[in-house]
């Protein structure tokens, strides 16, 4: 017996849900729809042109259409066109995919499946489960075949690991595609306990994710933003983060504006951030702004350890701590009593903790700064607080430059053949500057 069904009041939701074009696999893979279910409960109903609608209930009712098997309360056939609809506890499996629902539509032109009502759809190879109001998919087997969901549907991505922990995605409308990817539009959020994300759209696997559309990310209390964010997994854990055309990474003590920003992960805390790209790339902590044609910090248990700017790299030490909100741009390396500087091919800067003295709790210090290749510098110091407050000024160049800090001020300035200058202010409250 062949039969499908559709009630009238199901007509226009069955027409929104089916957007996507039936692939190829879908034509000339029809099946014989059988159906099992207790006779004395059937009724079948003649149409106006030999069509006949037949209802069945008064227990499980199965329907089998090639390798799919469907069960439910209920069902409903209409022949002339080719409809079949199961009510009531649907149960729907395949080679691929189980899936529970309300309600359950099958077209039999087509091969498509629709689902509605507390769908929750699993595919078999991989685990990945999606949860919403309504969901429909092709029901001949194929490498791309595809499962659309609408009406902000969860999908749940459970880990490569065994025992690792899922990526639970919310989005207006999410896709699977095949057995590995996944895809999700509209008002994306993505999060597990260890990051969180939010798109406009996004498509992803178990072991990498792209982020659209005003995309940002958040993990070991850094978050990236740019044109677009690629994500990284190594046996289930988030290994690297990739911000994409104008790249933006803040994290507690430091913040990072280039093209590409490429951040790599630790078990714990950040380990790496490096910026790069076309034009110049920005750092700054604090007190300091640090530029270059690229520029590559490195962590110690997510504090900052070092930086290396290369391509006419600069080093800025500001006279006042920066607000983290505050926007900053490349100062000038001018000659006068602006803001200490250094720049050269390259800068090698270290860190040490910082010194509650001086700055807030948690605040990098500057412990030393290496400048190479056409290198010059103009720094400041209070040498004797007793005899002046006004501070000493020492510009200077040449091959290379080596600046030592104390609690995060200049103490002493070495060079490789260099020329240079050292002002000293006047003895006295009331001296000069000569």
């Amino acid at each position: 017996m062949r039969f499908g069904c559709e009630p009238a009041w199901l007509v226009t939701v069955a027409c929104v849900l089916v957007t996507v074009p039936s692939p190829a696999v879908a034509q000339g893979s029809r099946c014989v729809l059988r159906i099992d279910a207790p006779t004395k409960e059937s009724i079948k109903v003649p149409g106006s042109q030999g069509d006949y609608t037949t209802y069945v209930g008064g227990g499980t009712v199965t329907l089998r259409c090639g390798d799919a098997l469907m069960t439910g309360d209920s069902a409903v056939h209409f022949e002339k066109e080719e409809r079949a609809q199961m009510i009531g506890n649907v149960v729907y499996r395949d080679t691929t995919r189980t899936l529970e629902a309300d309600r359950l539509t099958y077209l039999e032109s087509s091969d498509q499946v629709i689902s509605q009502g507390n769908v929750r759809l699993v595919r078999l190879t991989t685990g990945a489960r999606l949860d919403g109001p309504q969901a429909s998919f092709f029901r001949a087997a194929a490498a791309n075949s595809r499962t659309i969901a609408t009406g902000r549907p969860r999908m749940t991505i459970p880990a490569e690991q065994p025992g690792g922990e899922a990526i639970v995605v919310d989005a207006d409308v999410a896709e699977f595609l095949g057995d590995d990817r996944a895809f999700a539009r509209g008002d994306v959020v993505i999060r597990r306990s260890d990051f969180h994300a939010t798109a406009d759209s996004s498509r992803f696997s178990q072991d990498e994710g792209r982020l659209y559309g005003d995309p940002v990310i958040t993990a070991r209390g850094m978050s990236l933003s740019g044109d677009s964010v690629r994500t990284a997994f190594a046996e289930g854990e988030l290994d690297l983060i990739h911000a994409q055309g104008n790249a933006r990474a803040t994290g507690e003590d430091l913040e990072l504006r280039a093209v590409e920003i490429l951040v790599d992960i630790g078990p714990e805390d950040v380990e790496r951030a490096w910026a790069f790209g076309e034009g110049r790339s920005l750092g700054a902590t604090p007190r300091f702004v640090i530029a270059g044609d690229s520029i590559d910090f490195a962590f110690t248990g997510g504090d900052i350890d070092s930086v290396t700017s290369v391509g006419t790299a600069r080093a800025f030490q500001l006279t006042d701590a920066r607000s983290p909100e505050a926007e900053f741009e490349e100062p000038e390396t001018a000659i006068g009593m602006g803001a200490d500087w250094i720049e050269g091919d390259s800068i090698r800067g270290w860190f040490t903790a910082a010194d509650s003295a001086h700055t807030e709790p948690g605040e990098p210090l500057m412990r030393r700064l290496l400048a190479r290749g056409a290198a010059r510098s103009l720094f400041s110091a209070t040498r004797d607080s007793t005899t002046t407050a006004r501070r000493s000024r020492n510009y200077m160049r040449g091959e290379a430059i080596d600046i030592r800090f104390v609690a995060g001020e200049p103490e002493e300035v070495l060079a490789e053949r260099a020329i240079g200058v050292f002002l000293e202010p006047a003895s006295g409250e009331g001296g000069q500057a000569p």
